[in-house]
């Protein structure tokens, strides 16, 4: 397999992980992978995921502005890494 072919199914992987994610801890995980992918090919995680779309787990009526996905206690939020933070 071609290098480049290979950097393109490790990317697809990486964003079936994130889309496919069954709770916040599987996409928190997930979105970390994908980012330290992203860093060791150069690129940006947004080049292969879109992150306004991310699964949500539970309902949410707050403000969602820098808030990409949640469950009923936490929410996820972009930092370098993404974070877990409580619902307040």
């Amino acid at each position: 397999m071609k290098r480049e072919e290979l950097k393109g199914e490790r990317f697809a992987l990486a964003a079936k992980a994130i889309t496919g994610a069954q709770n916040l801890d599987e996409l928190h995980t997930a979105l970390i992978e994908a980012e330290e992918l992203a860093t060791e090919h150069e690129t940006k995680l947004t080049e292969f995921v879109d992150t306004s779309e991310l699964p949500t787990f539970g309902t949410f009526t707050g403000d969602t502005l820098e808030v990409f996905s949640w469950d009923e206690t936490r929410l996820l939020i972009q930092g370098n890494p993404w974070q877990l933070v409580p619902r307040e």
